[in-house]
């Protein structure tokens, strides 16, 4: 009812506490499928972090990569792990089900438990990185973690999930190399799009150079 209790309590901005728990079970309640509330959150929590867009940067999904006006797809992948989220102009295809498989098609069957044995075998450590909104700087501190635990050596360090994205990555190797003092640490290899457009080692020293006449190596 418009005069009851729980209205009267949330019918202004001022009025919301939400530390207080009987107001917020309250909030919940009223709002928790409402469409506009929902949408707000979406807009200003969660697209500009998990949708964020970067100028200049090519980006596709496989839906954009497997659309064409003829239809013509072709593909192969090792592992058959993801199939449930392929665009639906692409089907599943197992040569073994037409009698004509060969036997090195067949190996690649046992390439999903290959990949999981690999991880499992191989995967020292996993960390969520605690500061969504500076990924640098958490990342940095998930590193030095992981070799105060350690006495294992580290010969690369490789961003290979993306996770330094839209970061200033000139900043982050100066500030990873202040931190780690060990000399096996030559540099970082970085793509410099800010000032030389090109892929750069920053060296121990300070100095930056393109990466084909840099004397450290990127092997």
């Amino acid at each position: 009812a418009e005069g009851s209790d729980c209205v009267e309590s949330l019918n202004c901005v001022e009025k919301i506490d939400l530390s207080n728990e009987i107001q917020l079970n309250r909030l919940q309640y009223f709002y928790h499928r409402n469409m506009l509330v929902i949408n707000f959150y979406l807009n200003t929590h969660i697209f500009p972090v998990e949708l964020e867009q970067y100028d200049k940067r090519l980006t596709a999904t496989s839906w954009n990569l497997a659309y064409n006006p003829s239809g013509n797809i072709v593909g192969f992948s090792g592992t058959n792990d993801n199939h449930r989220i392929l665009p639906l102009q692409v089907s599943q295809f197992f040569p073994s089900n037409t009698g004509s498989a060969d036997s090195t098609i067949e190996d690649l069957f046992a390439t999903n438990g290959f990949m999981l044995d690999a991880i499992m075998k191989n995967t020292v450590n996993v960390s969520e990185l605690k500061d969504k909104n500076d990924r640098s700087i958490s990342l940095i501190s998930a590193l030095e973690g992981r070799m105060t635990q350690t006495s294992e050596q580290l010969h690369a360090i490789i961003d290979c999930g993306a996770i330094l994205a839209g970061t200033n990555l000139r900043e982050f190797s100066r500030s990873l190399l202040n931190e780690f003092k060990d000399d096996s640490f030559g540099g970082v290899l970085y793509y410099d799009d800010h000032y030389l457009n090109d892929w750069v080692i920053l060296e121990k020293s300070g100095r930056c150079l393109p990466k084909d006449i840099s004397p450290v190596r990127d092997e």
